[in-house]
């Protein structure tokens, strides 16, 4: 982490406010009985005994880094060290889509695909939509998908830039997205710029990783600017943009505790 993020980190921890601090019902509730929420659901279990399978995986993957632009080979216990999404962490995105219920979800990131099965479990009649750069970390997570029973999951494999439009402009309307695969400020905003009106009004944006650098606090403070969201929620890591015609616009910086 550098001095830049330990800077942010420190100001958050300095700002951010408990669920006595919140008077909107539809937050309090979204704050106190899903955000802080410690329930072990059905899926955990499973999810967790794939976690360690992963971490001890000698394999290893080669494909195109269509994100990097060059031939990689990446050895699956590196990727899932350095790379998944950790476990507090994908259980909260599993209960932030049980609380919202979406039809339609996009992941921009899927990595080896373990957070895309906790986004999957939590709502298996979604339709689920997932991008991955690195062909060969694509193709692992298919693989992935069909030995446990996801295999409806859809894997986009490619440059974000080229194939999010396409599945966007083919009609689709996603109401739930996580952003979690590239972490600089112009790409992050790009993405945004080409979700936007295929967005609906009660769409729901999840960016990871806010304080991961100088870059990724400077777009996610340039979102939050951005009327098209009634709700922002900074919970530390993650920050939550919220499309909720009936609630007063507010910006929130609430304690995610360890």
């Amino acid at each position: 982490m550098n001095f830049s993020a330990l800077g942010l980190w420190f100001s958050y921890f300095l700002r951010c406010k408990g669920p006595n601090r919140i008077h909107s019902p539809f937050i309090y509730d979204l704050y106190f009985h899903h955000i802080l929420e410690r329930r072990p659901y059905y899926a955990f279990v499973g999810l967790r005994k794939l976690r360690a399978q992963l971490l001890a995986d000698e394999r290893v993957l080669e494909g195109n880094d269509w994100g990097a632009g060059e031939f990689r080979t990446r050895k699956v216990s590196h990727i899932a060290a350095r790379a998944l999404q950790p476990e507090r962490e994908a259980e909260l995105l599993f209960r932030l889509v049980l609380f919202f219920r979406p039809k339609t979800i996009i992941e921009l990131g899927s990595s080896l695909g373990l957070t895309t099965l906790y986004l999957h479990n939590a709502r298996p009649s979604a339709t689920l939509h997932t991008f991955e750069g690195h062909s060969g970390t694509a193709q692992f997570a298919r693989r992935l998908f069909e030995q446990n029973g996801a295999a409806e999951i859809m894997l986009h494999e490619g440059p974000f830039a080229e194939t999010l439009p396409e599945l966007l402009f083919g009609g689709l309307k996603p109401d739930w997205v996580l952003l979690d695969g590239d972490h600089r400020y112009g790409p992050l905003l790009q993405y945004m710029n080409m979700l936007k009106p295929h967005l609906t009004e009660n769409s729901v944006v999840v960016v990871d990783d806010i304080r991961w650098s100088s870059g990724m606090w400077k777009a996610w403070k340039q979102l939050c600017d951005d009327p098209f969201w009634e709700l922002k929620l900074d919970i530390g890591k993650m920050g939550i943009l919220i499309r909720r015609k009936a609630q007063t616009p507010q910006h929130f910086i609430l304690r995610y505790p360890n």
